[in-house]
């Protein structure tokens, strides 16, 4: 409990939310999104990763029953619809990539209050690989939750909340993450974020105005 008796946020780790085979076609289609960008676009994205591509905007993701069956278990664990998930988003790094050293993260936005589709209220990672070895680095981190570091798992997922439960329109610090930078041998660690919004964002994304 914080100093202002406010509960700590909680993290939500299911290990098997896909299954092997689940995993694997996110991986193709990640690879394929990824070699479809060009070099202008890849360097606008986060630079922090190797590798990042979205399914925004892609057709072959909003046709590809593999695809939305996940982002349909995605809406049911998160206790929301389709329309209000923003579209995966794959990233990928590697021991001779990713920065050896880190920057704390937050997925909230406070431009996002005055948007269609309001903040981010929610963000779920999924692991599409596992490190070669224990120790091997790339964990995702909450340096702020007692040091809470979840190391790689294929097929687990992570879930944790972008806003304080006692007023969603406030962005929660203690949830600021990272990604561990891999060890020299740790191979390379590839995942996809899914972030729910407060209000309908497929419409907004339509619409321009997400």
């Amino acid at each position: 409990e914080g100093g202002d008796g406010y509960d700590d946020p909680y993290v939500v780790v299911l290990r098997k939310f896909l299954s092997e085979e689940e995993v694997n076609h996110l991986r193709t289609i990640a690879i394929r999104l990824t070699a479809q960008m060009t070099t202008s676009e890849s360097s606008s994205r986060n630079t922090a990763y190797a590798g990042s591509a979205g399914c925004n905007d892609d057709d072959h993701c909003n046709s590809d029953g593999v695809y939305q069956r996940i982002m349909h278990r995605i809406s049911l664990l998160t206790n929301s619809t389709i329309s209000h998930l923003e579209s995966m988003e794959f990233i990928q790094f590697s021991s001779n990539t990713h920065r050896q050293t880190t920057t704390y993260q937050h997925n909230f936005e406070m431009n996002s209050l005055w948007k269609p589709a309001g903040p981010r209220v929610l963000t779920l990672f999924v692991f599409l690989s596992d490190t070669t070895s224990e120790g091997g680095g790339g964990e995702l981190g909450f340096p702020r939750l007692d040091w809470l570091r979840i190391r790689p798992k294929k097929g687990m997922v992570v879930l944790w909340p972008n806003v304080r439960n006692d007023n969603i329109l406030e962005s929660d610090p203690s949830t600021a993450f990272e990604h561990l930078p891999l060890k020299k041998g740790g191979g390379s660690v590839m995942g996809a974020y899914v972030h729910v919004r407060l209000h309908n964002w497929t419409d907004a994304s339509l619409r321009g105005c997400a």
